[in-house]
């Protein structure tokens, strides 16, 4: 497990294929990883959270997801030490250290075969180390053997999604890079279930067989599950949720996120519908303004009184991404909110005369907001800000990224109906499970 305050970026940074016989035929991109987190590096390692999706009715339990995280000198928390004045422990009512990372799992192949994945939104393929991969990562990890699955067929190019291999030497081979390593591999198409097993659907994915050690060989999951709007609304086949309900294992296009509040919670993920017991009031739903990524507009963040006019005059972007366990912006608006926080507060012994965080998104009755406990990790020895650095978005615009805290905050339903892609949100509420109808529970586990 990496120290805590090795940060958490998450997931694929780039995938790149090239044609693996020598041929002029141009090298094909098949998405990538956020440009939020192509640009860091360090160490990427499991934390605690991210949702992170399922199984049989797995409501409630203590499934997993897992989110990728990168460290390095720039990305980095912002702290608030104790103060020298104090030398008892934090008080643990005012506060809480939360999970990291979330993973849950998949069944793959016939015979099924179960791996631990991340459930990444902000990313778009499912990615797993194959039986022939030699990498010591691999060796410490669950493999998916192709030969050994009678439901599996090789697939030669990303743009022929159905159409078999003809031959080795014929095919492309996957370049997946990350901030701090990298693996390759070829497609292969499968029957992948979730909910233990209950739902399940033929799609796509990247066999690796080759990984580097960092970040791969200590991870606590096998693979990553990319569930971005990409993959959803171009290329189908290698969308789980969108193959899940093609082959109506599921009732709706639709996909939800609840995250426990303390890691023992834990989460789940649920596939075909959302659960009105798990929030209060009605959703809200707000359209999704990127083809690549669950993006809506917001107008201002604020954390206290008074606006910093953090956003300027055109607004900023704000991204759900399972795969981040902290909340991101661009450097500036870190630094002012750092700044305005570290005005107020020497230490998390008066967590309660803390502000409240505030994103005003136009349209909404009322904006979402995050209280002391919610942006703030606090342990016996640590008073963490649960915000990190993320580059601005190409048009210019500053970035938002919402991760674990504020999903933990806002139960979250993903919409991938194509041409009205949207995302609901409505704050959480602890519940009864809702049980029946045609959907499927990812339980999550997290880790701190």
């Amino acid at each position: 497990m990496f120290p805590r305050l090795h940060l958490a970026a998450a997931a694929v940074l780039a995938v790149a294929v090239a044609t693996a016989v020598a041929a002029p035929s141009p090298v094909k991109r098949v998405g990538g990883e956020p440009f939020w987190r192509a640009e860091r590096s360090g160490l990427l390692g499991p934390l605690s959270l991210k949702t992170e999706p399922g199984f049989a009715d797995l409501s409630g339990g203590r499934g997993g997801a897992s989110l990728l995280q990168a460290s390095s000198g720039v990305v980095a928390r912002s702290a608030l030490r104790r103060s020298g004045r104090r030398t008892g422990l934090w008080e643990p009512s005012k506060g809480t250290v939360h999970a990291l990372q979330y993973y849950g799992m998949v069944v793959v192949g016939n015979p099924p075969r179960d791996f631990k994945v991340v459930f990444d939104t902000g990313s778009a393929y499912l990615f797993l180390p194959n039986g022939e991969c030699e990498s010591d990562a691999c060796h410490v990890h669950r493999q998916y053997n192709s030969s050994n699955s009678r439901s599996a067929v090789q697939i030669g190019y990303a743009d022929s999604p159905t159409t078999p291999a003809i031959s080795d030497l014929e095919r492309d081979t996957v370049q997946v890079a990350f901030a701090a390593g990298q693996a390759s591999g070829v497609y292969v198409r499968d029957n992948v279930c979730i909910a233990g097993g209950g739902h399940c659907a033929n799609m796509d994915f990247v066999s690796a067989s080759e990984e580097s050690d960092d970040p791969f060989k200590s991870a606590t999951w096998d693979g990553i599950l990319g569930m971005s709007p990409a993959a959803s609304a171009l290329m189908t086949q290698f969308s789980l949720p969108s193959r899940l309900f093609a082959e109506s294992a599921i009732g709706k296009p639709v996909f939800s996120v609840f995250l426990g509040e303390a890691p023992s919670d834990g989460g789940e993920i649920t596939f075909g519908d959302y659960k009105s017991e798990r929030f209060e009031g009605e959703l809200q739903w707000l359209p999704v303004t990127s083809k690549e990524y669950w993006q809506f507009e917001i107008t201002d963040v604020q954390l206290g009184d008074g606006s910093q006019s953090l956003c300027g005059d055109s607004g900023c972007h704000a991204v759900v991404d399972t795969g981040s366990s902290l909340l991101m912006g661009p450097p500036d608006m870190v630094a002012a909110l750092s700044g305005k926080l570290a005005t107020i507060a020497s230490d998390c012994n008066n967590l309660g005369d803390m502000p409240t965080l505030t994103f005003t998104v136009p349209g909404l009755s009322a904006p979402f907001q995050l209280k002391p406990e919610d942006y703030m990790d606090v342990g016996p020895d640590t008073c963490t800000f649960v915000w990190g650095e993320a580059p601005s978005s190409p048009d210019g615009k500053p970035l938002v990224v919402l991760g674990a805290p504020f999903i933990r905050q806002y139960y979250t339903v993903f919409d991938f109906t194509p041409n009205a892609t949207k995302v609901g949100f409505a704050p959480v509420k602890k519940g009864a499970i809702f049980d029946g109808g045609m959907y499927a529970d990812v339980p999550l586990l997290g880790e701190t």
